[in-house]
């Protein structure tokens, strides 16, 4: 998941990888296209979901919860991939 700099929480590129199958952003190459159906992003929380290119069906729904105390950062969340299942998730990175 990448993210842009601005106020408001704005997904630039996504790769979703799980059971064999693969999603990224409409237009970024190989995989079934998404988009960005809502995102909203808080000091502690962040949630995409990410629709089919035509809006009419949710493909995922990421959530994450983030902590920060000194210089250490801690991303953890789910991955909900409707009708396939659902992953635990560890973020790494700033």
């Amino acid at each position: 998941l990448g993210i842009g700099t601005l106020p408001v929480l704005a997904v630039v590129s996504a790769r979703i990888e799980a059971d064999g199958a693969i999603w990224t952003l409409e237009g970024a190459g190989e995989g079934t296209p998404v988009v960005v159906g809502q995102a909203a992003r808080t000091d502690g929380w962040a949630v995409v979901d990410f629709t089919d290119p035509n809006l009419t069906a949710i493909v995922a729904e990421l959530r994450l919860l983030r902590a920060t105390e000194n210089h250490d950062t801690v991303e953890v969340g789910t991955l909900r991939l409707p009708g396939r299942g659902v992953h635990a998730l560890v973020c790494e990175g700033p």
